[in-house]
């Protein structure tokens, strides 16, 4: 997963899931279950790095 981000925006402007060509479900729903699943915001990344 790739992920950008802009100085004083908390939350991601680009986000970039390569399925490396096996995805079985559309587009549309992986960006759903990303964005519901992990909190991409730059505290939330810091603190999945610490544990």
């Amino acid at each position: 997963m790739q992920l950008a981000y802009v100085i004083g925006v908390a939350t991601p402007v680009s986000i970039l899931v390569n399925t490396f060509w096996i995805a079985r479900i559309e587009k549309e729903r992986i960006k759903y279950i990303v964005l519901e699943l992990f909190d991409l915001r730059s505290k939330g990344r810091q603190v999945y790095h610490d544990t």
